[in-house]
């Protein structure tokens, strides 16, 4: 789970504090976690010689985020959410960036060279992140290195160098603040692929209703389902959606399809797809040249891996090719598990995943 998911609990935990500042102009509450950041960055470049000061740097990155959670609280408390709101609350954030990066570069306990790699990395990910809003989609916030992960791995660094000072790995001997950069540069660029994969999924999920691709495949597909509880028949749908295909439930399924690719979705029963599914696939065994699958599940712990092995099984009883895979949580009925799923995020890689699907049938049909 991405740590900036803890920033909504911990919003709500300053629900208190912020009613009771409702006379502070949020804007202000911002500008003071940038003065904030300055006296980190000022911390760690005297701490060589001072070192309680690296504690308290920590206290001052766990002020920040308080201020950086209190303000926008605050907007919301008093109606003030707005676009304008929303530039003074990201460009502060900016510039607490820079001066907490800045601070590294010039301490005397971090390897420079490091800190400024690792400064440049950040301000990818940020550019990253925002780059969403520019394009149309979302602001984008996925991957291991966002504002919360980014504070947080600074003050288990900063403890650690007040504690330890210094750590060898691989022959390799850096203050752990030089050790804070490499975590920074190496984590960095897994966020910056995995925001611009969220930002490329958005306009794929855009584009494609009115695509070309999507004309050419219209009608192609059967998508054949079997659902009890209505996990897998909103799965279907969300891949029929995608794909211009036709989902069916399997009593209705034609015995001899001619459609160019067939899904089959079926629930988890121990490892196995529905007697029902089981019956029409053994239909099919022999015409079957194109097929995908999608099996939900809602057991835990056994749920995903006995899914899998649901559609390993389906895939040794038919013929042909199967062109992908598609495996999701579902309300299970007798123990009450994963309910609400599939979620929103779960049908939306539905959708995804029915896309895919028919790109890769468009490539083949007009080759």
């Amino acid at each position: 789970m991405d740590l900036y998911l803890l920033k909504f609990p911990y919003r709500r935990m300053l629900d208190p504090l912020a009613k009771s500042l409702s006379w502070v102009d949020p804007d202000h509450v911002s500008y003071a976690a940038t003065l904030v950041a300055m006296g980190t960055a000022l911390c760690l470049i005297n701490a060589a010689g001072h070192h309680w000061l690296l504690l308290v740097g920590i206290v001052t990155i766990f002020l920040r985020m308080t201020l950086n959670t209190i303000d926008g609280v605050m907007a919301i408390a008093r109606g003030k959410k707005t676009l304008v709101g929303e530039v003074v609350n990201a460009l502060p954030d900016r510039y607490s960036d820079v001066f907490l990066m800045l601070g590294f570069v010039f301490s005397p306990l971090c390897d420079q060279t490091l800190a400024i790699i690792a400064m440049v990395t950040v301000w990818l990910v940020s550019y990253t992140g925002m780059l969403g809003k520019a394009v149309g989609v979302s602001w984008q916030h996925q991957g291991p290195l966002g504002k919360v992960e980014r504070l947080i791995t600074v003050m288990v660094f900063m403890l650690l160098q007040y504690l330890f000072g210094s750590l060898t790995l691989f022959g390799i001997t850096y203050s752990y603040l030089s050790w804070a950069m490499v975590v920074f540069i190496v984590l960095g660029q897994f966020a910056v692929m995995k925001r611009l994969g969220g930002q490329l999924r958005e306009i794929l999920i855009r584009e494609w209703p009115a695509s070309a691709e999507r004309a050419a495949v219209a009608g192609k597909v059967l998508i054949v389902y079997d659902s009890a509880t209505g996990n897998t028949r909103a799965i279907a749908e969300k891949i029929a959606e995608a794909c211009g295909g036709t989902a069916v439930r399997v009593d209705d399924a034609p015995a001899a399809p001619d459609h160019s690719l067939i899904v089959l979705c079926s629930p988890n029963i121990r490892g196995r797809c529905t007697p029902k599914l089981k019956c029409y696939v053994d239909k099919l065994a022999g015409e079957t040249r194109e097929y995908a699958l999608a099996i939900t599940y809602g057991a835990p712990l056994w749920g995903y891996p006995t899914a899998v092995l649901a559609a390993w099984r389906l895939k040794q009883e038919l013929k042909g090719r199967c062109r992908g895979v598609f495996v999701c949580k579902g309300y299970h009925a007798k123990y009450k598990t994963y309910a609400g799923h599939p979620d929103e995020k779960e049908k939306t890689d539905a959708l995804v995943f029915g896309m895919e699907l028919g790109r890769e049938l468009a490539r083949r049909t007009h080759g």
